[in-house]
């Protein structure tokens, strides 16, 4: 197992972990505990790709960005993202 692999592992260990202690009334089935697992893993490694990716591109102060204009441009995208996916259907 590579080093990639173990964080990954101990990753969804912990986030397995977290889901059992939070589901205390045990709404959630053992399959979608694994979908909610998976998606959280995913997006985790995803964000902090992207996060490191930008400090590389931006510099490492995120906060002397104006978040307010790239919060407002993000929405737009993901906006019609989401209407792209719509037309495709």
């Amino acid at each position: 197992m590579t080093a990639q692999e173990a964080d990954r592992a101990m990753l969804r260990s912990a986030l397995m972990h977290n889901l059992r202690l939070l589901n205390d009334s045990g709404i959630i089935t053992e399959s979608r505990k694994q979908d909610i697992v998976d998606s959280l893993e995913t997006f985790c490694m995803a964000s902090m790709l992207k996060y490191i990716r930008g400090q590389k591109e931006h510099g490492d102060n995120i906060t002397s960005r104006q978040l307010d204009a790239e919060i407002y441009n993000e929405l737009v995208d993901i906006f019609w993202y989401t209407e792209a996916k719509q037309w495709r259907a």
